[in-house]
């Protein structure tokens, strides 16, 4: 009987363990994803803020377009995951293959822009990779996450670990805020910060 119970016991501590790392997970996800969006706007904001000194009306229009792309996908993914965290289990790799091909489409919308862009000034050009460089880091991990779940591995083991909403938007405000010397730019990114 003692035996019996320890078994139970030890069932019912991996059961919690598991929905405890599995939801984590999701609500992690679904967090930076909020905090994702804007990002994509603000580079709209930045690239339309330096059209004219180092953009061009051509840069302006390929950063409005990648913007409703990449915000279109993160939506995607968020309605995903929230469908994912919501699922019967039986349901639940049905929606991890759905997310990681909707996380494939971002990563290949993010990837999009910059190559395209012809800003000559270099200043501008750093701030916008970098901009966009955390955006593809966050959604490289929440990908691995993904990668993860759908082979029922240990996510703490060795998966790059999302930021967290907090901690993206510390990063963000440091790169945003990041003095360049080039008084236009450090002008234009003071709007740009996360709130």
């Amino acid at each position: 009987m003692k035996l019996k119970k320890s078994i139970l016991a030890g069932l019912l501590a991996v059961t919690m363990f598991a929905t405890a790392c599995s939801t984590s997970w999701v609500s992690s996800a679904i967090a930076i994803t909020n905090a994702l969006l804007p990002v994509a706007v603000n580079v709209i904001q930045l690239v339309t803020a330096m059209q004219g000194s180092g953009a061009s009306t051509t840069d302006v229009a390929l950063a409005q377009k990648w913007a409703t792309a990449v915000s279109a996908d993160l939506t995607v993914v968020q309605t995903l995951l929230n469908q994912y965290n919501t699922a019967a289990a039986a349901d639940k790799p049905g929606f991890l293959n759905k997310l990681q091909d909707a996380l494939q489409v971002v990563s290949s919308d993010l990837g999009t822009l910059l190559p395209a862009l012809h800003i000559s000034n270099p200043q501008t050009q750093a701030k916008v990779t970098a901009m966009v460089g955390l955006i593809v880091a966050e959604v490289s991990a929440i990908a691995a996450l993904v990668n993860a779940a759908q082979r029922k591995t240990s996510i703490a083991r060795g998966t790059p670990k999302v930021m967290g909403a907090a901690s993206f938007k510390a990063a963000y405000k440091t790169v945003v805020k990041a003095p360049t010397g080039y008084v236009r730019l450090d002008e234009a990114t003071t709007a740009l910060v996360l709130q």
